[in-house]
């Protein structure tokens, strides 16, 4: 999604306020570094669960000390990822084991200790802030496995993932061209991607044309920022290049939305939504009830980083479209007992363009009535390169 710049109805800014969400950004930073080192020792859960209130009081904070436009203060589109701060350590407290570095790093347990060498553990938090998917780590307790050896040096890897930004870059700008293309009027808020002055089925196709394109554009905006934090990853962290494989794995060829959403789509937040939303609920109310969970705390995740970007978006909207999909893979889940074999071929493909289309086709309405699609006040990267250098 891109931001706009509608008006909010809070305080003006002020150099006090700034000042004081400066500091509990850094505070949370540094509880959720010190969260990161207990999370790999053993027998810590209690200090976890103490520290855990805090990091909701800091995070709570940081997001409300400033409340502006966001077009003035930017620094608002921290509040998700403050949420993302409280929900992995929330995972971690939650968590009955702690995690130990499996692969690709200094084995925190030398042979001859069984328990975690601070050195190592210190430097591995800053890894494991920063990984989202938690590659190359295993839960304690878990034999590790190094069975995979680097497919590619770290130097190649680099020199790729600048060829990847640069791609997707020129994606998200063409991308961002043909939008303002086909609807000059740049989709401020209010409007509406549905159009009724064209034949049905040429308003239709117009704007299936644009959910696409708008699709296509967040593809390549995110995958972007992917590339960018993958080449500090490597060259500042040391990480080594399988810690990044690609954001996106061809969704366009996914035959079922389980293999969508477990698969293809990014899993930068799959631990999460298991930790959070699935494993819970599964234990409590069973399996049914545990994929609803994953796409509920999939919804709220969402819902924070789209009102993060103005008033957001009407939540019967956010959230029926996550509880549409998980009441859609709950029924891929019947099929597969009655029929004895998975939603699949061809057919999968259809059924799962069809409901991926609709479903988005009105998520991305509801975004564009809130004024977030409003492509004329999205700076193309070509044009922002431009005026800065020329």
């Amino acid at each position: 999604m891109m931001t706009s710049s509608i008006p909010r109805s809070f305080p003006a800014c002020t150099e006090e306020f700034t000042a004081s969400m400066g500091h509990s950004r850094i505070t949370i930073l540094v509880l959720y570094y010190v969260m990161a080192v207990l999370v790999q020792y053993p027998g810590t859960k209690t200090y976890r669960i103490a520290l855990l209130p805090l990091i909701f009081q800091v995070a709570f904070t940081a997001v409300t000390a400033i409340d502006c436009d966001i077009a003035e203060n930017p620094s608002l589109v921290s509040a998700p990822a403050m949420f993302v701060i409280v929900m992995r350590t929330s995972a971690w407290t939650i968590e009955h084991r702690y995690l130990q570095r499996g692969r690709y790093g200094c084995r925190t347990y030398p042979s001859t200790s069984g328990f975690p060498s601070l050195r190592y553990t210190s430097w591995d938090a800053l890894d494991l802030m920063v990984n989202l998917r938690n590659i190359g780590w295993v839960p304690g307790g878990k034999p590790p496995t190094y069975t995979s050896s680097l497919t590619t040096t770290r130097m190649t890897f680099l020199f790729m993932v600048v060829l990847r930004a640069l791609f997707f870059a020129i994606t998200f700008d063409v991308s961002i061209t043909f939008l303002r293309y086909i609807r000059s009027d740049g989709l401020p808020a209010g409007s509406t991607i549905f159009e009724s002055s064209h034949p049905l089925v040429i308003s239709y196709l117009h704007t299936i044309l644009l959910a696409y394109a708008a699709l296509l554009a967040g593809f390549a905006f995110m995958s972007l920022l992917y590339s960018c934090v993958a080449f500090l990853g490597v060259s500042v962290l040391f990480q080594v290049p399988e810690q990044w494989p690609p954001l996106f794995d061809a969704p366009w060829r996914s035959t079922s939305l389980r293999e969508l959403w477990s698969q293809r789509w990014h899993q930068l937040f799959q631990e999460l939504f298991i930790s959070l939303g699935s494993r819970p609920t599964n234990r409590v109310f069973g399996r049914p009830a545990g994929i609803i969970g994953a796409f509920l705390v999939s919804g709220v995740l969402h819902d924070v980083r789209l009102r993060g970007m103005g008033e957001g978006v009407d939540p019967k909207v956010t959230y029926g479209f996550f509880v549409f999909h998980g009441l859609a893979v709950i029924a891929e889940v019947v099929w597969k007992e009655k029929m004895k074999k998975d939603v699949g071929g061809w057919a999968g493909w259809v059924w799962t363009v069809i409901t991926s289309t609709v479903s988005w086709c009105f998520l991305l309405d509801g975004c564009v009535h809130a004024g977030l699609l409003d492509t004329s006040h999205v700076q193309r990267i070509s044009d922002t390169i431009l005026h800065a250098y020329l």
